[in-house]
């Protein structure tokens, strides 16, 4: 995945890791890329907009937004 999107570093919380690792052994390789394209797409458009956001916040909710079938959504 991409470690730097315009100029902006992806969060290395324990958080974040464990939102990428739940995507990647619960979804599809086709999935988690769709995930990691809207975090990129994401952040370019608050940084265009000069939006505040949460990069953490954004990269979380960007990766579990549409996973399926994890051990919490039963």
């Amino acid at each position: 995945m991409a470690d730097v999107v315009s100029g902006n570093k992806n969060p290395d919380s324990s958080m974040a890791r464990e939102a990428a690792g739940s995507v990647q052994k619960h979804e599809s390789r086709t999935l988690f890329n769709h995930s990691v394209r809207l975090i990129v797409f994401g952040a370019l458009k608050g940084i265009r907009q000069n939006l505040e956001f949460d990069d953490e916040l954004l990269y979380v909710s960007a990766l579990l937004h549409d996973l399926h079938d994890a051990p919490w959504s039963s």
